[in-house]
């Protein structure tokens, strides 16, 4: 028998391919049963997929070098981040500019982010640092928003995003 090419993702160990369709009980594409049935930006997930993301604070623990106090579960679930979607844009971006293909599901998740962002960009967030109290207004949060939208308009003047769909 042949040794299994490393590249066959039908062989034990070889690496995921970008994308894999009609395979039955395959993990799901990135961003497509996750984005269905629920707003972009609607919340944290984490591994776990638990969504019971309440934050406590155990003040039984000292934390490390006494820093308390130990805090569980995530405060940033609650919070508005407006540069996330100048990452997630920009990584869309990038993929289309390396040659991975674009498939309906990620094109409706870039439709829904843009939405999202353009109702609230003008709004103030949390940022990058995760502020505990009132939001305020970022310089790097509206620069990763612009970011999102001329990373859209370059995938529309580049003919891979309908122009209908992303503003």
């Amino acid at each position: 028998m042949p040794p299994a090419h490393p590249a066959d993702p039908e062989q034990p160990g070889a690496p995921p391919t970008a994308h894999r369709t009609g395979q039955s009980g395959a993990e799901p594409e990135p961003g497509q049963s996750r984005a269905r049935g629920r707003e972009a930006g609607a919340g944290a997930e984490h591994g776990t997929g638990e969504r019971d993301l309440q934050e406590r604070e155990l003040r039984r623990l000292p934390g490390y070098e006494n820093s308390g106090p130990v805090r569980i579960g995530s405060g940033a679930a609650n919070q508005l981040q407006l540069d996330v979607y100048g990452y997630v844009i920009e990584t869309l971006y990038l993929a289309h500019q390396s040659g991975v293909a674009r498939c309906g599901d990620t094109a409706v998740l870039h439709q829904r982010l843009v939405e999202h962002l353009a109702e609230r960009w003008q709004m103030p967030d949390e940022g990058i640092w995760e502020v505990r109290g009132e939001r305020r207004h970022f310089v790097h949060s509206k620069v990763m928003a612009w970011a999102a939208v001329d990373r859209t308009l370059r995938l529309v003047e580049a003919g891979a995003l309908d122009a209908d769909c992303a503003l």
